[in-house]
């Protein structure tokens, strides 16, 4: 039961060392910024997906009906 405590004790002292160099840490910065881009250009194509996947349904519906002709005897 003490030893929990202990290591409770310990680990709660040292949050304000790690979290001061969890902020100065700078290695994660690049992709955190890549993810912001590519979320951004997302949000920019959003409007024209509905688009998009109306143009994907056409050719699939295309191409079933043309496979549905070549089979028919």
């Amino acid at each position: 039961m003490f030893s929990t405590v202990n290591k409770v004790v310990c680990n709660v002292s040292l949050v304000p060392m790690r979290l001061t160099r969890f902020l100065k840490d700078r290695k994660g910065t690049p992709s955190i910024e890549t993810v912001a881009i590519i979320a951004f250009i997302a949000l920019a194509l959003f409007p024209y997906l509905k688009d998009i996947g109306e143009a994907i349904g056409n050719v699939f519906t295309s191409l079933s009906t043309n496979l549905n002709n070549q089979v028919k005897p």
